[in-house]
């Protein structure tokens, strides 16, 4: 779900520092190039990029 509108997000501790923080997880995927490891997809918003920049 490579979708423009979403963030991935590829380590587990961003995506649940993300969660916590309250921001929408939109869907989860395998990921194409490391098939054992998931992708977590966040809505693209400033509120995501702030936390991004905090973590």
């Amino acid at each position: 779900m490579s979708n423009s509108k979403n963030i991935p997000i590829f380590t587990g501790v961003l995506a649940k520092f993300l969660l916590k923080k309250g921001l929408k997880l939109v869907d989860i995927a395998p990921n194409k190039n490391a098939p054992r490891e998931t992708v977590f997809y966040f809505e693209r918003t400033d509120k995501v990029w702030e936390a991004i920049k905090e973590f």
